[in-house]
């Protein structure tokens, strides 16, 4: 026992933050050579990190913007010097704003993860419900990636000390809620459906049903996880979602194996895409055991 006031006298820098841990570990536990590579390796996952940050950034710029509204016949080199232009000011707007959000922050990664959070429930239910849904409509999914942002804004005003993965889940709600009624009620760019085959509709409708009854089990586990201090420091409140989320696929099998029209856009979709082997299935079975072991031992 008296050699651990020793050890820890000798150990260089301390951990003053959340941040602070990783450097304190690699600098007084770790041979020379592996301190190398872990700076090499977190160096290389920085510089990757930002050139596809830089990169989304000047081609959506570029080419949906600038190109589009612009100038329609820009030049190759033009539409090239105008994305460098437009990276180095991203990468201005970034220096100015990163210290007034992440100055003062305990961890870095998750002030990213909170903001980054902002873009991701739109993402979700655009792609998602964009990809697979036959009467997912273009004006749902532009007023869905305004609301993303709009409501995660506001969520962050008026619960601002929820934790930033349950307001994402409440903002996915809320889009929900928005895009599959404007879909709906969308008449314009709709054709006649592509015809079904019996079997395909069958089975949208049988995974349907499984759907929609897994989903009222998950919600009523929610909403116990409300009443019920226990289960709410479980984190039961997150079923609200799961129930969501598969209520979502069961609307999006029912009205692709029923309704007679389509967004005018729509991609047909093969259900033997999806279909899996028994190794695949019990693979990924094991994961989500792996996973609930996880969860329960370091909750």
């Amino acid at each position: 026992m008296k050699e651990q006031p020793e050890l820890f006298a000798k150990l260089a820098g301390s951990i003053e933050r959340s941040d602070d841990a990783y450097p304190f570990l690699i600098r007084n536990f770790t041979p020379v050579f592996v301190k190398g590579l872990s700076f090499a390796a977190l160096s290389a996952a920085v510089i990757s990190s930002l050139a596809s940050m830089f990169n989304s950034t000047s081609t959506i710029f570029t080419m949906d913007i600038y190109k589009q509204y612009f100038k329609k016949d820009a030049s190759e080199k033009r539409l090239v010097n105008v994305g460098r232009i437009t990276s180095v000011c991203a990468l201005i707007i970034a220096l100015i704003a990163v210290y007034p959000i992440m100055g003062g922050a305990d961890q870095a990664f998750q002030i990213i993860q909170e903001y980054s959070g902002f873009v991701y429930p739109g993402v979700v239910v655009i792609f998602g419900l964009g990809l697979l849904w036959k009467r997912a409509s273009g004006p749902a999914a532009v007023v869905t990636a305004i609301g993303t942002f709009a409501f995660s804004i506001l969520f962050k005003v008026i619960m601002p000390h929820t934790p930033f993965m349950l307001r994402m889940g409440y903002v996915f709600l809320v889009l929900v809620a928005i895009f599959i009624p404007m879909s709906l009620l969308n008449k314009k760019n709709v054709v006649k459906a592509d015809t079904l085959d019996q079997h395909t509709i069958d089975a949208q409708m049988k995974w349907s049903s499984i759907l929609f009854t897994i989903a009222a089990i998950c919600l009523v586990f929610a909403v116990y996880g409300v009443i019920d201090p226990v289960l709410r420091a479980w984190g039961f409140e997150a079923m609200f979602f799961l129930a969501a989320i598969l209520a979502v696929l069961g609307i999006y099998l029912r009205s692709n194996a029923k309704d007679k029209v389509q967004d005018a856009k729509a991609v047909g979709i093969d259900l033997e895409l999806f279909r899996t082997d028994r190794t695949f299935n019990l693979g990924a079975l094991g994961v989500i055991v792996i996973l609930v072991i996880l969860y329960v031992s370091l909750w």
